[in-house]
C-alpha cells in the first residue's frame, strides 16, 4: 500500500506536490498546445518547473491561462498511477517526443518507469501524490530560456516556473517576500536613482558609477571614488564618472580619454586600461 501524504516528513511531503504540479502543468500545456515537444519538469526548493519546445514564445500573459488549466485538472482529482514498461513500447508511447526518446535511450534498464494522470502519460520514476486534488497553494511565475539538459549546443527549450507551499498562506508569504525583494533590488534601484550603469563596449559587466557633488547621505562624490578605488576632480557644473579598474579604451569625439591618459597616447586602438579613471566632462547618463 503506498504511503500517505499526511504520514510523510514536510520535506517529502513538499517534494512530492512540487513534483506532481510539474506534471499537471505540463498537461496544461500540452492541451494549450498539442505539439509541444516535453522536456523535463522537477521539483526545485519552491516550487517546480518543466521545459518545453512550443510553437510560438511564451509570454506573461500566458502564466494564467495555463494556471487555470491546471486548477482545473487539479479539481478533478484524478489519481496519479504509476507504471512499468518495456524500452520497445516506450519508444512507440513516446513517438513524438524527441527529448522523451533520447531519455529512454539513457536508462540502463530494460524497462522504464511512467506516471498517467487522466490521459497525460510522462516518463518518470516519481515519486508523486496520490491524486490531483491534493495540489493546492500554488502559482505560475515566470518565464524562462534553458538549453535542453544544460548544453549550449542543445536546443533552447522555454521553462515555465511555478512556486508551491503547503498552505495558501506560506506561498503569499514567499510572493511577499518576493515583491519585496524586487523592491529593494539595488540593480534597478541604481539605474532609477542614476547611480551607476553599464556599457558592453567598454566592458561587459563592469559597473560604471555616477555621481553628482552630493546625491544624499552615504552617496557623496568621495565615498563613490574610495568603493571604485579612484582618484576624482570635479569640474564645476559637470558630473563624475568612476570607472572599474578593467575596461577599454577606444577614440571617443571629446577632447579627452575616458582613462584619464594624455591625449596624444590616447589611440583608435582598442586595449584593455588597467587602472581605475574618472572623467569628470559634461557628460550624459550614457557616459558616450
Amino acid at each position: 500500500m503506498a504511503q500517505k501524504l499526511e504520514t510523510m516528513s514536510k520535506e517529502e511531503r513538499l517534494e512530492r506536490l512540487r513534483h506532481s504540479a510539474a506534471h499537471i502543468m505540463a498537461e496544461a500545456v500540452l492541451e494549450m498546445f498539442p505539439d509541444a515537444k516535453l522536456g523535463i519538469g522537477p521539483p526545485i526548493d519552491t516550487g517546480f518547473y518543466y521545459d518545453f519546445t512550443l510553437p510560438r514564445a511564451l509570454t506573461t500573459d500566458d502564466l494564467p491561462v495555463i494556471e487555470e488549466k491546471m486548477r482545473r485538472r487539479v479539481e478533478s482529482d484524478v489519481a496519479f498511477r504509476h507504471e512499468e514498461i518495456a524500452k520497445d513500447e516506450a519508444r512507440k508511447l513516446f513517438a513524438e517526443q524527441p527529448y522523451k526518446l533520447e531519455l529512454i535511450e539513457d536508462i540502463p534498464d530494460e524497462k522504464v518507469s511512467l506516471y498517467r494522470q487522466g490521459n497525460f502519460v510522462d516518463l518518470c520514476r516519481g515519486p508523486h501524490v496520490e491524486r490531483t486534488g491534493q495540489v493546492q497553494a500554488f502559482k505560475l511565475m515566470s518565464v524562462a530560456g534553458a538549453y535542453w539538459r544544460g548544453h549550449e549546443r542543445n536546443p533552447m527549450l522555454q521553462r515555465i516556473y511555478g512556486a508551491l507551499f503547503e498552505t495558501e498562506e506560506e506561498l503569499q508569504s514567499h510572493l511577499q517576500q518576493i515583491e519585496e525583494a524586487f523592491r529593494r533590488d539595488h540593480r534597478r534601484l541604481g539605474r532609477e536613482l542614476d547611480l551607476f550603469s553599464f556599457h558592453e563596449e567598454y566592458g561587459p559587466g563592469l559597473v560604471y558609477w555616477r555621481s553628482t557633488r552630493s546625491t544624499g547621505p552615504g552617496w557623496s562624490t568621495g565615498t563613490l571614488r574610495a568603493a571604485a578605488c579612484a582618484r576624482s576632480s570635479r569640474t564645476s557644473g559637470g558630473r563624475s564618472t568612476i570607472g572599474p579598474a578593467t575596461s577599454w579604451c577606444t577614440r571617443r569625439t571629446s577632447a579627452a580619454p575616458p582613462c584619464g591618459r594624455p591625449a596624444a597616447t590616447w589611440t583608435s586602438t582598442r586595449r584593455a586600461c588597467t587602472r581605475p579613471w574618472t572623467w569628470t566632462g559634461r557628460t550624459t547618463t550614457s557616459n558616450r
